[in-house]
């Protein structure tokens, strides 16, 4: 066969050689078209050759398919996308290679051979077998008319690409993308909800990049990120913090503190407030070893800082209690010891031995309400006592423990003045402990007032209910005291040269039994000297 593939007509003459054009051109050399539908090469339409010349010598993916079989033609360009389909597929009707797409790509052939129209197809989705087995392929493609000499679409031109790989990539890219995204979501979920606070700062100026929710909550949800530490933070300058941090960064060693004392504001021009952290910088360094930035990570140790303290503060209250024990108790074993040796004498006279019989009642007295005032308070510390609430007068309970405290007031010579209303107010409660309360709180005030003083109790009902407030002229209290007056063996240190001792245990088995009502207790003063007072406040009876 000549290779030189020219038109019918002389004038018209494209002359090319199929075999410049690799293994297509050379099927295309090879096949008997006598025996197909296209019929010898030398009667094809100068469209078909000018089609099959653009198409053979393109680089790009292309194929022809002629005639109402749409007998397929390619270049070497396109047998890739063929596979195993090459190179039975040249020259066959394009319907019998592409069987397994032929839903998707006939119709479409169809239309352009019928109406002459142009198609775009961009990514679509073809399932296809050409190399063993089934996969999903993508392609784009435009399917073109070309038309014969006398007009009519003899044909039709198609140039496409695979995309199977761009899309796969594609695909695995947004796949790694996806897994990056939750993998980083995972670990901001770990870093914000890691039990301690977290940052990372960088740079010397010690930028935050990092901070997790435990380190906002620590430094009162301020902005940080992306601020310097200390113009985030200015209220932590001149702490110590900052030699700390430039000793990590110079060094790169890392730096431990237990315990750290550091004074922050809850909110901008708010007072600091004092917290305890532990804490650990960890230096942070690039490809080089070169330090770039520290990691910060600790925990707010401020609660078991304090109850430590609270427990020593406790360990010392402790001591000094069991010291004011052994005094409050060896204080009447001499006079007893005395009253008895009195007693025991033969030579004694009746008079002076009820003397000394008077003396030892006195003391195992005091001696009595010193142990029952500990076993009440241990009995309410363990919801071991138990109340009898009964309905009783408000003025029954003022004459029993005015009763109880006047020695006290007369032995110290103060003025006690005591105001009721005119009718009296029924409550329901325990008549002897709210008695033993009030008792305690005139006797309280007595001890802590010079000789001389006075001492107030006024009773009524106001709006809360009943209201008893006992105040004095006495010794009064600093502001830092008026919290812990009510703790177990607590003592105002200021006042103890002027009192008559106690175990400091009285406030607090009163408010004890004043909570067991369902009321309160409460001190205030005007500070030292200027005297105190205490407020019972209790239901109403119902």
């Amino acid at each position: 066969m000549d290779a030189n593939i020219t038109a019918s007509s002389p004038d018209t003459k494209i002359p090319f050689d199929p075999r410049q054009f690799g293994e297509a051109g050379r099927r295309l050399l090879d096949i008997d078209w006598t025996t197909t539908p296209v019929g010898a090469m030398d009667t094809w339409p100068q469209s078909l050759r000018i089609a099959l010349g653009i198409c053979l010598s393109s680089r790009f993916p292309m194929f022809v398919w002629w005639g109402p079989e749409r007998i397929n033609f390619y270049n070497d360009a396109y047998i890739p996308i063929l596979g195993k389909r090459h190179p039975a597929a040249f020259g066959k009707p394009a319907h019998e290679t592409w069987a397994d797409i032929w839903d998707v790509v006939g119709p479409q052939s169809d239309l352009v051979l019928r109406e002459g129209g142009a198609t775009w197809n961009e990514r679509v989705l073809l399932v296809m077998e050409r190399n063993g087995y089934v996969e999903n392929t993508w392609f784009t493609w435009s399917y073109s008319p070309i038309f014969d000499e006398s007009g009519h679409i003899g044909g039709m031109f198609c140039a496409c690409t695979e995309e199977t790989a761009r899309v796969a990539a594609e695909a695995e890219r947004d796949r790694l993308a996806r897994e990056a995204m939750t993998t980083a979501a995972t670990l901001k979920t770990w870093f914000d909800q890691a039990p301690g606070f977290v940052a990372l700062l960088r740079g010397r100026d010690f930028v935050f990049e990092m901070a997790n929710d435990a380190y906002h909550q620590l430094v009162g949800h301020r902005r940080v990120l992306g601020l310097a530490l200390f113009e985030a933070l200015p209220d932590v300058r001149n702490q110590g913090y900052e030699e700390l941090l430039l000793g990590t960064f110079t060094t790169g060693t890392p730096f431990i503190g237990r315990g750290m004392r550091v004074l922050l504001q809850e909110q901008p021009g708010a007072p600091p407030k004092e917290r305890f952290v532990d804490l650990i910088y960890n230096p942070v360094r690039d490809g080089d070893g070169h330090v770039i930035g520290i990691f910060v990570q600790g925990h707010d140790v401020t609660d078991q800082v304090v109850a430590v303290k609270a427990l020593q503060v406790a360990d010392r209250r402790k001591d000094e209690f069991l010291a004011t024990l052994a005094h409050e108790l060896r204080n009447p074993l001499a006079p007893i010891r005395q009253g008895v040796a009195i007693a025991r004498s033969n030579r004694v006279t009746e008079e002076r031995r009820a003397w000394a019989l008077g003396i030892i009642d006195r003391q195992v007295t005091h001696m009595a309400v010193l142990l029952d005032d500990l076993l009440d308070v241990s009995r309410i510390s363990r919801g071991k006592i138990n109340l009898s609430i009964r309905r009783v007068s408000l003025r029954s309970l003022i004459d029993a423990a005015v009763e109880t405290a006047q020695p006290i007031m007369d032995r110290k010579q103060h003025q006690l003045t005591v105001l009721l209303p005119e009718q009296d107010i029924d409550l329901d409660a325990d008549p002897v402990r709210m008695a033993q309360v009030i008792s305690n709180l005139l006797s309280n005030a007595a001890k802590y007032t010079e000789p001389s003083g006075r001492v107030t109790l006024e009773a009524g009902r106001d709006a809360t209910g009943i209201v008893i407030a006992i105040r004095d002229t006495g010794i009064g209290l600093e502001p830092a005291s008026i919290d812990r007056i009510f703790e177990l063996f607590s003592q105002v240190s200021s006042s103890l040269q002027q009192a008559e001792g106690g175990l400091g245990v009285g406030l607090a088995l009163s408010k004890g039994l004043v909570e067991m009502h369902g009321g309160t207790l409460e001190a205030s003063s005007q500070g030292l000297g200027k005297g105190s007072e205490f407020i019972v406040r209790l239901p109403a009876p119902g």
